[in-house]
């Protein structure tokens, strides 16, 4: 073994109690499984290495447990340094630490009588007070739940999501009178590895999952009722703690949720990047489970995983159809949701209810929304429908729900039939400008826009931002401007080459596209025989 390998292990913490050290080890195409998982046990074997596959069905992934060390308390640099050397070592294409990422801010509680989301103690400015007159089940109006239940009802069609199996990585449940009568399937807790994803209240977020699972799957005869409060719930234990989250167990979670028959896949925490999270939200679409997963609270930028293309990412909303000020934003956006001051179950104060703010309870309800749409329509149905438009489930219910959105008054929405990631935002500033981002993560969503397309006027694509109702991001896919301009010029060279003239526009398009244009008679000629009296063709 290659000594900085094994140093680079070695300096890792001794374990003395706490979890192991944990390395999601991604394969190179061609690598069996097998083989790594022999040298690896070989070359580690005084660090007592336990090694599987991140799931029974996906072997491109190995998680590593080191027995003798642990990640707690260790320092990034330490931590990745160690992968870097197994990736080195074994010839990986990534060894990524499971470590606690502390993406989200965590600072003092919010004074007396504000609502505090369990996912959160929210900073200074990203927090709401209470609001007492707010109907039980204001949100669940708001998104027309009750109607759609009645729809299907009517139409003789499975109604409130039965059949529909929601699994939700999270902290774990409890049991809680809002959630009694809920028919849950497949439970699991990742951390510990048995099948109990009781969450044991000793997080910096205790009863999180308790919370955000009452709003999608609580029956409706509570007084907290589920969007989809028919379907079946699948509980996993993956984090304990939403402001630390682990990226690598969300990821096994998500395996968890594919190999045990899940539909819907709710995540409601965040982080940073993880090629194992990537790589398991690709998989979950790919077997038509349509995935979701909240943007994300007080740091503006939408979080991992539901940055991800393949996620569909959602924001929050208040009662008055305005954005939640705490919603992270931006042209990753997909679709918005109330998420602030939405009754949920309280596992923290034995048994009660409480209002709740966070992107956490905006994808809930809309996972459940997912739920009703496949119960309604039959999921077979849909995915043969999908197959033959060439799209995945996924990417239908995205298109689906986004069309078929409330565009409240004093929004900006997006074109119909434009691919373009993000929702809606209240129109502020100067119409017909386009103003430059000022602040750290508007300006960072800019920098990305012109890397995968261009400012454009238009209607606008994300909630909040300092940009008028005139102008909006479009994010156009690599290449699209230049492939246009290439077809314009052809158009232009094709007709013009059969009247023998010559159009500028097509030179310039031409030359855009990196290549000559049609002929050689110079740009502007066209203008100047004109101007002496002749046509086109002189």
């Amino acid at each position: 073994m290659v000594p900085s390998t094994r140093a680079a292990i070695a300096v890792l913490d001794p374990r003395d109690g706490l979890p192991p050290a944990r390395y999601a080890l991604e394969l190179r195409p061609g690598q069996l499984p097998n083989d790594v998982e022999v040298s690896v046990r070989e070359a580690l074997a005084e660090f007592e290495p336990e090694i599987s596959p991140i799931s029974p069905t996906d072997h491109g992934v190995l998680i590593l447990r080191i027995g003798t060390r642990t990640l707690h308390g260790v320092t990034p640099a330490r931590a990745f340094a160690a992968g870097y050397a197994l990736a080195a070592e074994f010839g990986l294409r990534t060894a990524e630490p499971d470590l606690p990422t502390p993406f989200f801010p965590e600072v003092d509680p919010p004074p007396e009588g504000a609502p505090v989301e369990e996912a959160f103690r929210f900073p200074p400015g990203c927090w709401v007070d209470a609001e007492s007159g707010l109907p039980d089940r204001w949100a669940l109006d708001r998104l027309r739940v009750p109607e759609a239940w009645a729809f299907s009802q009517a139409q003789g069609r499975p109604a409130r999501g039965l059949g529909v199996v929601i699994a939700q990585p999270d902290t774990g449940v409890i049991e809680h009178t809002e959630l009694a009568g809920v028919a849950r399937v497949g439970g699991f807790n990742v951390l510990g590895r048995d099948p109990d994803p009781t969450d044991p209240l000793d997080g910096q977020n205790p009863g999180h999952g308790t919370g955000t699972a009452s709003v999608v799957v609580s029956p409706e005869s509570l007084r907290v009722a589920g969007s989809a409060p028919t379907a079946s719930h699948m509980p996993i234990r993956a984090i304990t703690s939403v402001v630390l989250t682990s990226q690598v167990a969300v990821a096994e979670a998500i395996g968890h949720a594919i190999d045990h028959g899940a539909h819907v896949i709710t995540m409601s925490l965040g982080g940073v990047p993880a090629a194992a999270l990537e790589r398991a939200v690709r998989r979950a679409v790919a077997a038509d489970v349509i995935v979701l997963a909240a943007a994300g609270n007080c740091v503006r930028v939408v979080v991992w995983p539901a940055r991800y293309e393949m996620c569909i990412a959602v924001a929050g909303t208040n009662s008055a159809d305005r954005m939640w000020k705490g919603s992270c934003r931006g042209s990753a956006v997909d679709i918005s949701a109330p998420g602030q001051n939405v009754l949920k179950a309280n596992a923290a104060r034995g048994g009660a209810v409480g209002q709740g703010q966070g992107t956490s309870f905006a994808v809930a309800l809309t996972a459940g929304v997912a739920a009703l749409w496949l119960a309604h329509h039959g999921r077979a149905d849909l995915i043969a429908a999908a197959r033959s438009r060439g799209e995945t489930l996924q990417d239908m219910f995205r298109r689906l729900v986004r069309a078929t959105a409330r565009r409240p008054a004093g929004w900006d929405t997006l074109p119909a039939g434009r691919w373009h990631r993000g929702r809606a935002r209240p129109a502020r500033g100067r119409p017909g400008r386009r103003p430059r981002p000022r602040d750290g993560a508007a300006a960072r969503s800019a920098n990305r826009a012109r890397v995968r397309g261009h400012w454009s006027g238009g209607r606008g694509g994300r909630p909040g931002g300092r940009r008028g109702p005139g102008a909006r991001l479009a994010p156009v896919r690599a290449g699209t401007r230049r492939r246009a301009a290439r077809r314009r010029a052809e158009r232009t060279a094709r007709g013009r080459a059969a009247s023998g003239g010559h159009d500028a526009r097509g030179e310039r398009g031409a030359r855009r596209c990196g290549r000559e244009p049609a002929t050689a008679r110079p740009a502007g000629s066209r203008r100047r025989a004109r101007a002496r009296g002749g046509g086109a063709g002189s």
